[in-house]
C-alpha cells in the first residue's frame, strides 16, 4: 500500500505540472473523462489508477489557475471602486496596514452595486479587527494586476499568487465588517489569540523580544518579525521559528504528559488518549493558521493515531505521501511552494537517512539519534534550499544539534504559560532568553556559502543521495544511476546550448540606494551606494548572478558612508569578490591631505565594457558619476550637481540615472543642456510621467530593474525581471 501510495502521488505531482505547463489544454471534466475510458477498457487496475491520479492532477491545476468570463480581471477598472466579499485567508497585520486575501462577491462602481467573481489581494489600514470568513466592505480600492518580480532572479510574487487563484491586487482607503464568520471553529480560535496575546501583553510588557519569540513558536504568529528572520536565517535554524512538525510533536508530547494521572496505562479506555490528541492537534494546526508545514504535520500524527484506533500498522512512508496527496487535493499549486517542498523533503530524510546511518554509526556514539535525524533533514532539504535561496551555511548542521533540544523547552515553556500564566512566566521568560542568546550568538559566528543550483543539479543531488542510501538494492541503484544520468546530460545540455557571454547592465530597484551590476565577457562588477551591502547584495545580487550560474563577482565597488577607505583588506562582502573598491562620501575640511587621492578619476575594464569613476566635490560631501560603455554613453550617478552638469554640457547620453532627482525644477535645471535618450529615477513623479530632457521616456525603478543589454546595437531596454 504505501508503495501504491508513492506511485499515485508522483502521478499526480506529474498531473499538476502538465496542467500548470499547457493551461491553454481542454482540460475538462468531460474531456478528461474520455481519456480516462480507454485506459479502463484494458482491464489494468495498476494502470488505471496511475491514469486517474495524472489526469486528476492536471484537472485539479487547470481549474486552479483557470480565469472565468466573469472575472473581475476582465473588468476595466480606471477608477477607484467599492468591493463586497469574504475574507478567504488569514489576515496579516504589518506596520498598521493588514493584508488579506477577499473573495469579490460585489462590485460598486458608479453608484451602481453589480455582482463580480475574483481572488483579490487586498491591503487596507488597520482600522477594523478583520478574521478569517469575516464579510468586509472595502471602499475607494485602487485596484490593478498582481506585480511582477523587480529584480531579475528574484522570485516572482505574481507567478506564486496566480497559482493561487489571486490575479488582481487592490489597496483600499477603508475597510468595514459586515458581518462576522459564522464558523464557531474562526470564533474559537480568534478568542483564543486575543485570549493569548492579552496574556502576553500583560505578563511580558517590558520584554518585547521575548513576547515576539513565544508568540511566534507556540501560536504561528505571521510575519515572521525581521529580527527573527534575520538570526535564523543566518544560524540555519529557521524551521525552528516558523511551526511545523516539530513543535506539533513537542504539542503531543506536552498534552500525553498533561494526560497522564488521567488516562494511565491502565486505563480502562486506552483509546481515549488518541481521541483526545487527535483533536488538540487539529485545533492547534487551526490555531497558527493551517500552514502547508504544520497541516502535513497534522495529517501525519492523524494517521499515526488512526492507525491506533483501529489497531492496524501504517508504514510511516506511507503516512507521509498520504499527507501530501491530500494537501495537493486540497492546493495543487502547492507542489511550487519552497515551504511545501522543504517540509516533504526534511520529513522524508528523517524517515530514511537514520535507517542507512544505523549500519554506518557505532553502536556507542553519543546521541545517535538526534544526530541521524538531524543530519537527515539537513541533507535531504539541501538542494531545494541552494535552488530557491542560492545559498546555505555549512554550520547548520552542527547549530540544529544544540538549538533543537533548546527550541523544544522554550516551545513547551511556552506553551505551559498560555495556559497557566502565573506558575509558568518564569520558566517561559527563561527559556525564550536562553533561546535568544543561543541563536544570537550561532548568527554572529555562521559562515554563509554562496550556492547557486539549477533544477538539473537539484534532480541529479537527489539521484546521487538516492543511489548512496540504496546501494544494496539492485533495482534502486540502477533507477538513480539513470536518473542521475538524464539529470546531468540535460545540465550539460543547457550549458553547451547557451550562446554567447552576456554583456549588460543592470540597475537594481532598491529603495534609497544605487545598485548596478555590469557583466560582460564573462566578468562582473558590482557597484552600490548605501548603508547595507550584505542585504543587497544577499537579496537582488546574488539571485541575478545565479540566473548567469555564477556565485561571485570580480569588482565590488561600494561607495560607503562610513569613510571605510583603505579597510578593503578588513571587508568581506556577502558576495566572493576578487578585488574590493572602497569609496568615502564625506570628506572632513580639516583633512586636506586626503582630498587630491580621493578625488582622482579612477577607470576599470570588466571583459570589453569600460567603467570610469569621476568624483565630484560638493562642500564637504562627495559624490560620484560612474560613467559606463564606448564614450561614456551611460551615466550612473549620485547626484547631478553643478561639476556634473557641467562634464555633460553638450553631450548625448543614451541613458541616464539620477539618484538624488527629487523634483522636475532640479532635474531641470541641472539638465537643461544634456541630451539624453533615458533617464532613470527612483520614483515615479505624481505631475509628470516624462521628462521633457528625455527624447525616448523616463524609467522609474519603482516599476522595476532597468536592464540594458549591450551585446549588440542599438542597445534593448528590460524592465523588471524579464532578463532570463
Amino acid at each position: 500500500m504505501g508503495l501504491s501510495l508513492l506511485v499515485w502521488l508522483a502521478a499526480f505531482s506529474c498531473g499538476i505540472l502538465a496542467g500548470q505547463a499547457f493551461p491553454e489544454l481542454p482540460l475538462t471534466l468531460p474531456n478528461l473523462a474520455l481519456l480516462f475510458l480507454p485506459i479502463l477498457a484494458l482491464r489494468r487496475f495498476p494502470i488505471a489508477a496511475v491514469a486517474f491520479f495524472l489526469l486528476a492532477g492536471a484537472g485539479a491545476a487547470h481549474r486552479r489557475a483557470a480565469v472565468p468570463d466573469d472575472h473581475l480581471l476582465h473588468r476595466r477598472l480606471a477608477e477607484p471602486a467599492a468591493m463586497e466579499g469574504v475574507v478567504v485567508s488569514e489576515p496579516v497585520e504589518s506596520f498598521g496596514t493588514v493584508r488579506f486575501t477577499l473573495s469579490v462577491k460585489q462590485l460598486a462602481t458608479e453608484g451602481r452595486l453589480d455582482a463580480a467573481r475574483g481572488l483579490v489581494l487586498t491591503t487596507t489600514p488597520l482600522r477594523a479587527h478583520i478574521q478569517r470568513g469575516d464579510v468586509v466592505r472595502v471602499e475607494t480600492a485602487a485596484v490593478s494586476p498582481v506585480r511582477s518580480g523587480l529584480n531579475p532572479g528574484e522570485r516572482d510574487p505574481s507567478a506564486w499568487l496566480k497559482r493561487h487563484g489571486v490575479h488582481l491586487e487592490a489597496r483600499a482607503e477603508s475597510v468595514a465588517v459586515i458581518s462576522r464568520s459564522r464558523s464557531p471553529v474562526d470564533a474559537c480560535v480568534t478568542a483564543v489569540r486575543r485570549r493569548i496575546r492579552a496574556s502576553l501583553d500583560r505578563w511580558f510588557a517590558y520584554l518585547p523580544e521575548e513576547k515576539l519569540l513565544i508568540e511566534t513558536i507556540t501560536a504561528g504568529r505571521k510575519p515572521v518579525p525581521p529580527f527573527l528572520r534575520d538570526i535564523g536565517v543566518r544560524s540555519g535554524t529557521y524551521h525552528l521559528l516558523v511551526v511545523s512538525g516539530l513543535h506539533v510533536g513537542f504539542v503531543v508530547l506536552l498534552v500525553r504528559a498533561l494526560l497522564f494521572p488521567f488516562f494511565g496505562p491502565r486505563h480502562r479506555h486506552p483509546k481515549a488518549v488518541s481521541c483526545i490528541l487527535l483533536a488538540a492537534i487539529w485545533f492547534y494546526a487551526c490555531l497558527t493558521g493551517l500552514h502547508v508545514p504544520v497541516a502535513r504535520a497534522a495529517v501525519m500524527f492523524s494517521f499515526v493515531l488512526l492507525s491506533d484506533l483501529i489497531e492496524q500498522d501504517i508504514p510511516p512512508l506511507a503516512s507521509l505521501g498520504a499527507a501530501a496527496l491530500v494537501l495537493l487535493v486540497a492546493d495543487p499549486s502547492s507542489l511550487f511552494d519552497p515551504g511545501f517542498q522543504l517540509s516533504f523533503a526534511a520529513t522524508c530524510g528523517i524517515f530514511v537517512v537514520p535507517r542507512w546511518l544505523r549500519d554506518v554509526l557505532p553502536a556507542a556514539f553519543p546521541l545517535k539519534r538526534l544526530v541521524s535525524v538531524t543530519f537527515g533533514a539537513y541533507v535531504c532539504s539541501l538542494p531545494i534550499i541552494l535552488f530557491h535561496f542560492q545559498k546555505f551555511y555549512p554550520l547548520a548542521f552542527f547549530n540544529n544539534l544544540i538549538a533543537v533540544p533548546v527550541a523544544g523547552i522554550a516551545t513547551v515553556s511556552g506553551i505551559a504559560f498560555l495556559l497557566a500564566p502565573f506558575p509558568g512566566f518564569y520558566a517561559a521568560r527563561l527559556a525564550a532568553d536562553g533561546m535568544l542568546r543561543l541563536l544570537t550568538v550561532m548568527a554572529q559566528h555562521s559562515v554563509r556559502v554562496v550556492l547557486p543550483l539549477s533544477l538539473p543539479g537539484v534532480g541529479a543531488s537527489y539521484g546521487v543521495l538516492a543511489l548512496i542510501l540504496g546501494w544494496r538494492h539492485r533495482a534502486a541503484r540502477y533507477a538513480s544511476l539513470a536518473i542521475t544520468g538524464l539529470c546531468l546530460a540535460f545540465g550539460l545540455f543547457r550549458t553547451a546550448g547557451g550562446g554567447p557571454l552576456p554583456e549588460r547592465l543592470t540597475i537594481f530597484s532598491v529603495p534609497r540606494d544605487t545598485a548596478a551590476l555590469i557583466e560582460s565577457r564573462g566578468q562582473a562588477a558590482f557597484i552600490y551606494a548605501g548603508r547595507n551591502p550584505d542585504r543587497t547584495m544577499e537579496t537582488v545580487l546574488a539571485p541575478c548572478l545565479a540566473l548567469s550560474g555564477r556565485s561571485g563577482i570580480d569588482t565590488f565597488i561600494w561607495v560607503s558612508q562610513e569613510n571605510l577607505a583603505g579597510d578593503a583588506g578588513e571587508f568581506a562582502p556577502a558576495v566572493p569578490a576578487r578585488q574590493v573598491v572602497l569609496l568615502p562620501s564625506e570628506l572632513e575640511q580639516q583633512d586636506t591631505s586626503l582630498a587630491p587621492e580621493v578625488l582622482r578619476e579612477r577607470a576599470y575594464t570588466v571583459g570589453g565594457i569600460s567603467l570610469r569613476i569621476v568624483p565630484s566635490q560638493e562642500k564637504t560631501r562627495l559624490t560620484y558619476a560612474f560613467f559606463v560603455g564606448p564614450e561614456d554613453s551611460i551615466v550612473l550617478a549620485q547626484y547631478i550637481g553643478e561639476q556634473l552638469s557641467a562634464r555633460l554640457s553638450g553631450r548625448r547620453v543614451f541613458l541616464l540615472y539620477a539618484q538624488d532627482a527629487s523634483g522636475r525644477k532640479a532635474v531641470r535645471d541641472n539638465l537643461a543642456s544634456v541630451r539624453t535618450i533615458f533617464i532613470v529615477v527612483l520614483k515615479p513623479y505624481k505631475k509628470f510621467a516624462v521628462l521633457p530632457e528625455a527624447t525616448a521616456g523616463t524609467l522609474s525603478l519603482a516599476e522595476g530593474a532597468v536592464t540594458v543589454d549591450l551585446s549588440g546595437r542599438p542597445w534593448r531596454i528590460l524592465r523588471g525581471s524579464q532578463r532570463k
